[in-house]
């Protein structure tokens, strides 16, 4: 196992006493030396250089670098290229884990769950937020990511209320702010910065609440997101992954109703795709987003 295990940094990860577990806590930013393309090819060269097996196993966990022959394409970047996917990052990296922290501190447990779930379901849900109807009562077992996203954004202030200590919760709130602003269609470089400040704060809280060894490789990686998570095309990947998902889901379900034959004829199955299937708060968006970028290819002009 690597210690330098971060692909956007050069930063040594010590091991955790008496464990094999990587020790990913420390947030100071500031001190991050970023890894480089040029840096990353010499890594890889002496890897490629090396005597033997022992030598290049002492290099790739110095490293964390293997020779590919992709190094030799002059475009191939490999820290540039390697994008940090923010649904997995987010929605089911730290949201989840979040959950599973809280049921060992006993924070969340069966009793509870079911009053959340009674709260929850008073919830109006505003259009393109997936409704968790039983979910949470069932120990949000098998949730999606569009339904981790409904969780965090709208029902977690909400329902968290009472059940977690004070200061808990306000980290978590420092959280869901974040993910406000990282979801959004359109973010500026300004909000950026703003989620980039409140990741790093809410990271540091973290680990003071529940010690190091509760922060995981996905809370490192969130500080790189206002470093090159963005400018990597991560929200592009982010929001077409969402799509794919949601896509997938609505496949499953026609294809289920048909096996029940609720479908009965043609006509009405195509009926059903347009009115059920069309998402159009996502067209809406995408329709926003063209007539922005028109708009400043306009002002260029």
């Amino acid at each position: 196992m690597s210690t330098c295990a971060c692909h956007k940094c050069q930063r040594q990860f010590m091991t955790i006493k008496k464990t094999s577990k990587l020790d990913y806590s420390g947030f100071k930013y500031s001190n991050w030396v970023r890894r480089t393309k040029t840096m990353n090819l010499e890594h890889a060269v002496s890897w490629a250089n090396a005597l033997n097996n022992t030598e290049r196993t002492c290099l790739e966990k110095e490293n964390g670098t293997r020779w590919s022959e992709l190094h030799r394409l002059s475009y191939f970047d490999p820290v540039h290229f390697t994008v940090i996917d923010l649904m997995h990052n987010l929605y089911l990296g730290t949201a989840k884990r979040m959950i599973q922290i809280w049921r060992k501190c006993n924070y969340i447990n069966e009793k509870n769950q079911l009053t959340m779930q009674e709260l929850a379901n008073g919830i109006v849900i505003p259009c393109g937020y997936a409704r968790i109807t039983k979910k949470i009562a069932d120990g949000f077992s098998f949730m999606k990511a569009d339904e981790w996203k409904s969780w965090c954004v709208i029902y977690s202030p909400f329902v968290l209320k009472h059940v977690l200590p004070a200061k808990n919760l306000e980290n978590w709130i420092l959280f869901v702010d974040t993910y406000r602003l990282l979801t959004k269609p359109l973010i500026n470089n300004k909000e950026i910065d703003e989620a980039h400040s409140k990741l790093q704060l809410f990271c540091t809280r973290f680990q003071t609440l529940y010690g190091k060894s509760a922060v995981t490789p996905n809370m490192h990686l969130h500080l790189h997101l206002g470093d090159r998570g963005f400018l990597d095309d991560g929200d592009r990947v982010l929001h077409k992954l969402i799509k794919y998902e949601t896509i997938r889901q609505n496949i499953q379900a026609l294809a289920f109703e048909l096996r029940q034959k609720s479908i009965k004829s043609y006509a009405s199955f195509l009926f059903y795709i347009f009115y059920s299937k069309i998402h159009v708060c996502d067209w809406m968006k995408i329709l926003i987003r063209l007539l922005i970028n028109a708009q400043t290819l306009y002002s260029k002009k």
